[in-house]
């Protein structure tokens, strides 16, 4: 319940960054996780993954989100924004080298995600 609720939130968050330019939105609930979309107009999707990355930063429970944003081109990364990359939510290194190597154990990540969830 209480991750449903951050996603919720991420969802509000979005909706209320994009305002106007929001021309559908929809949350599902699945067993794989939660999926948001938002679809925008009028708006650059370097822009957009800007604002994107802001809302991910805002609290410790917003590093539960991960907001890719992409158009009929493709995605658009942190590095084209000269950004970092994001940290595992665990050790703080490179989330898709620890993902790939599977560094942390599923107890591990499913404790600290619901330590997150409470911040």
């Amino acid at each position: 319940p209480e991750y449903q609720k951050v996603m919720e939130w991420g969802m509000e968050a979005l909706l209320a960054a994009f305002g106007a330019n929001v021309v559908y939105s929809e949350t599902r609930f699945l067993k794989t996780g939660a999926e948001g979309y938002v679809c925008l107009e009028g708006l650059e999707k370097v822009e957009v993954k800007y604002l994107s990355v802001i809302i991910e930063s805002m609290s410790p429970k917003a590093r539960l989100l991960d907001i890719d944003v992409m158009d009929k081109d493709g995605a658009v990364s942190r590095s084209e924004l000269g950004l970092d990359a994001r940290k595992c939510l665990i050790c703080d290194e490179d989330a898709k080298a620890c993902a790939r190597s599977q560094k942390h154990s599923m107890e591990e990540l499913i404790a600290r995600v619901e330590e997150l969830c409470y911040d």
